[in-house]
């Protein structure tokens, strides 16, 4: 059964998005002016890249060449999450059913890391559940996250760009920016497999500590414990960028918006409102409706009796394209096989000397 959340008036992403401006009331000027000088003066970064992070910093810290204080380091990746994610307002909400099985599919150390770069829109905002994010003392809540793309000219272009997710960690909206008590920036280096830009986010991040002179909580020293609590939020992202995911009511797909020509050159106007997305409600109604008719039978119609087992959520890694040469990943759910409870299945006893 499907468990709704009631949706209050205005969003929290909305609300840390207005936190965000008062704190910097020039910066959506500053993203227009630059946009409108993407490849008149400064570098034609790619059309997926709203705009690379290099030129937030500069806005956050009040200039190029500048360097922002440790307490503030995060303060680039959120204008940057924001500035791709403001022009759209796109809200994914999982169907319950689905998000569950998805952030319990198992990481596939194989799953490469391209499929993530294909971002609906220039920036989106992924609703979680029951996401907890661990802090020394007090555990804080993952309301959401925000993924976007950037690009660096040192980096390259696809697939070595970055995905930036940022979590909508923040103990309350106006407290979105404090150091404690914020959101917080995660870079996964787009190079390689899914899990080895996880571990590179550990090393990446212990590594920027030491250099400030901090140390970090042994919890986030562990490879495993970091995986575990971003994995299930990128596997959600993960589903949402693929080609059989199910966005929508199939009446309109979620787009990066068109610019708007005024007196002073094309811009972008941002929505009044957040767009909601639902993701997988027929997915997870389907998951639903077979769960229900598996746990009412067991019987085989034809053939002979199958020994009982499940075949558990995985992620599938297949070749497409031309030449057969592009890696695609698809989600396949849990499916039992002659098995009326999953708590029936036979155990196996293996002796160990």
């Amino acid at each position: 059964m499907t468990h709704p959340r009631s949706r209050p008036a205005t969003h929290r992403a909305r609300e840390i998005l207005t936190t965000v401006s008062h704190a910097f009331p020039t910066a959506w000027r500053q993203v227009d002016s630059l946009r409108s000088s993407r490849g008149k003066g400064l570098p034609q970064w790619p059309e997926w890249c709203f705009l690379p992070t290099r030129y937030t910093h500069a806005i956050a810290a009040g200039g190029t060449g500048r360097r922002l204080p440790y307490e503030q380091s995060h303060y680039s990746s959120m204008l940057g999450a924001l500035a791709a994610w403001r022009v759209s307002q796109g809200i994914y909400q999982f169907d319950r059913t689905l998000y569950d099985a998805l952030t319990h599919t198992p990481l596939n150390r194989d799953l490469p890391h391209e499929p993530l770069m294909r971002l609906p829109e220039w920036g989106i905002y992924i609703e979680t559940y029951d996401l907890i994010w661990p802090i020394p003392g007090e555990e804080r809540r993952i309301h959401g996250a925000w993924a976007y793309l950037d690009w660096d000219e040192q980096i390259g272009h696809t697939p070595d760009c970055e995905l930036r997710l940022v979590l909508d960690a923040a103990r309350t909206p106006r407290e979105a920016l404090d150091p404690m008590h914020g959101c917080i920036p995660i870079p996964l280096i787009g190079s390689g497999t899914i899990a080895e830009s996880l571990d590179r986010v550990l090393t990446f991040g212990i590594e920027r500590a030491r250099a400030r002179g901090i140390e970090p909580p042994k919890e986030l020293k562990d490879a495993t414990f970091v995986a575990r609590i971003l994995w299930p939020i990128v596997s959600l992202l993960l589903y949402i960028c693929t080609e059989s995911a199910e966005v929508g009511d199939g009446s309109r797909l979620p787009l990066n918006p068109q610019p708007k020509p005024t007196r002073r050159g094309s811009r972008l106007f941002p929505p009044d409102q957040p767009t909601t997305w639902d993701v997988g409600v027929r997915v997870g109604a389907a998951l639903r409706r077979s769960h229900q008719h598996e746990a009412s039978t067991d019987a085989v119609p034809t053939g002979r009796r199958l020994r009982g087992h499940v075949r558990l959520f995985h992620w599938h890694t297949f070749l497409a394209g031309q030449n057969r040469t592009e890696r695609r990943v698809k989600w396949l759910p849990l499916i039992r096989v002659n098995l009326k409870d999953p708590d029936l299945l036979p155990a196996t006893i293996r002796r160990v000397e």
